[in-house]
């Protein structure tokens, strides 16, 4: 896991990060907590933990190829998404729970 913190701000509207296709790195969900703002997201095999509430409930674009989960966490927020690419991710279902 990546030690360095993005030190995000309110400003912060798009953000790419990307790595290697053959080496994953990691960063905190928690370093998006100041990124209210933020519509775009590209992470390029960049693994993501911890809780995922932590992500702009503003994001209307994600793309997250290499995404390794098997499955959506169900704390992110998706409602307004209008592109969500998952380009070879290991998604085998949308969420992890049945919601009644």
């Amino acid at each position: 896991m990546h030690d360095c913190s993005l030190q995000g701000t309110n400003t912060v509207k798009g953000l790419v990060l990307k790595s290697q296709s053959n080496s994953n790195v990691s960063f905190k969900a928690d370093s998006f907590r100041k990124m209210k703002k933020l519509r775009l997201l590209q992470l390029d095999h960049v693994d993501l933990t911890g809780d995922y509430v932590h992500l702009s409930q503003k994001l209307r674009w994600l793309h997250w190829q290499g995404f390794t989960g098997d499955c959506i966490p169900d704390e992110f927020y998706q409602k307004k998404l209008v592109v969500f690419d998952l380009k070879h991710s290991n998604v085998k279902q949308f969420r992890s729970e049945t919601k009644v």
